[in-house]
């Protein structure tokens, strides 16, 4: 992923747009709109309609003000707010920390078949000149456990504050990875959802029902966003990748697709959530 990466360069000077209390312009101008449509058809003209607006994006942005105060930042993500951050999370023994070590092309994040990960762990993406440790991968504690339910997850990992949420799953669908994909949609986070080991899927798939790898293929992914779509979650960005595959190269077709538009997808998560202009002159109103 290095060499894209010089693309982002641009995009370190703002946070992304669904970061609590991040008010974009578009939204401000939807917010003043409202207001001239309704002064237009009540007859309120002059001054008065000046005052309406202004007020009306006071209150918006005290709006947003108080979205950041409930949802606040975490002191782990303090240092790096303005950074480019990429979450991973998911259950214990589902490869999260597997799929990071792919990613970062090394093994530096610790795996095995119980919860390793106890608190977010920041893994830097090697990157030259002004991006170099701007640019962060984060291994987060498995959502759903004892230690860290899902009902208080996303507000105390501040997952809101990160471009792109990945997580990872197997070959079923816990209704703690349904309220993740639901809450970060409702907040407009970015998020995939990826199904990983698929090499087990397709050995069992071939010796329990004599299906070949795309027919496998086909089954876990209308499975899994039938299932999605069926819980509230109609529009969930799925892949389905193997660790241990792309390790082994070269790959075999089906998981390489997979792999080259999972990684598209984060690049471009991280572009449409920072490609905006924030009103900076609305603060001091």
């Amino acid at each position: 992923m290095g060499a894209a990466l010089s693309q982002l360069l641009g995009w370190l000077i703002r946070p992304p747009q669904n970061t609590p209390g991040t008010a974009t312009d578009q939204e401000v101008s939807l917010v003043v709109d409202t207001v001239r449509e309704e002064n237009r058809v009540t007859g309120i003209r002059g001054d008065d309609a000046k005052a309406r607006e202004l007020e009306a994006i006071r209150n918006f942005l005290a709006m947003k003000r108080k979205d950041r105060e409930n949802y606040p930042l975490p002191s782990y993500l303090a240092p790096h707010q303005n950074d480019i951050n990429v979450a991973l999370t998911g259950e214990a023994g589902t490869g999260k920390s597997s799929l990071m070590n792919v990613l970062l092309g090394t093994s530096q994040a610790r795996t095995g078949v119980v919860e390793c990960t106890m608190a977010p762990r920041r893994y830097d993406i090697q990157a030259d000149g002004a991006l170099a440790g701007k640019v962060h991968f984060w291994d987060l504690p498995g959502v759903g456990t004892m230690n860290f339910p899902a009902d208080r997850y996303i507000r105390e990992m501040g997952m809101r504050y990160y471009d792109i949420v990945v997580l990872v799953t197997f070959n079923r669908i816990m209704q703690s990875n349904v309220e993740v994909v639901k809450e970060l949609d409702r907040y407009k986070v970015p998020v995939v959802v990826v199904v990983n080991k698929m090499d087990d899927i397709v050995e069992s798939a071939a010796d329990d029902e004599g299906w070949d790898e795309d027919e496998t293929f086909g089954y876990i992914r209308q499975q899994h966003v039938e299932n999605f779509s069926r819980n509230g979650c109609p529009d969930v960005k799925l892949f389905l990748l193997s660790t241990r595959c792309i390790k082994k190269q070269p790959i075999n077709a089906s998981m390489n697709r997979e792999w080259e538009r999972f990684r598209e997808s984060l690049m471009m998560a991280v572009k449409d959530g920072r490609s905006y202009d924030a009103p900076a002159d609305l603060a001091t109103i």
